[in-house]
């Protein structure tokens, strides 16, 4: 129902009016104090064309879950998550961690579902980390 009811602002408002109530969901309240940080969330979100973002939410509507096809994975995936994230809280990515061999899982502090520019030190030192244990 919150898709549908974003479809629809999205639909009559656009995408900036779609912006300003998505960006305070998928940072952590920490972030939103971070004023160029809102904005940037806020700009890069209303440079997306209605439909685009329409179509995004409609086929997240539309999904199904597939999380018993995570155990077939077979390369060693990276669950990178911020502490705050409500959108992927870190208990459900950990569950989907845990359900994929050999897979890492991190935690970037304070941050939320956009944890690469909340606390892009942190994601970056986490990311490499990880991608120097892929190479041999």
């Amino acid at each position: 129902l919150k898709r549908a009811q974003n479809i629809k602002l999205v639909r009559t408002g656009g995408s900036t009016e779609f912006a300003a109530g998505f960006v305070p969901n998928v940072v952590a309240p920490g972030s939103l104090l971070k004023a160029e940080l809102v904005r940037k969330i806020r700009d890069m979100i209303s440079e997306i064309p209605p439909r685009q973002i329409g179509s995004t939410l409609l086929a997240l509507a539309a999904r199904t879950d597939t999380t018993q096809s995570l155990a077939r994975i077979n390369i060693p995936p990276l669950f990178l998550v911020g502490e705050l994230d409500k959108v992927s809280p870190p208990e459900l990515m950990e569950h989907m961690h845990k359900a994929v061999a050999g897979s890492k899982f991190a935690v970037i502090p304070g941050a939320g579902h956009v944890s690469n520019l909340e606390n892009s030190a942190a994601f970056n030192e986490k990311l490499g980390d990880f991608l120097d244990q892929l190479t041999p």
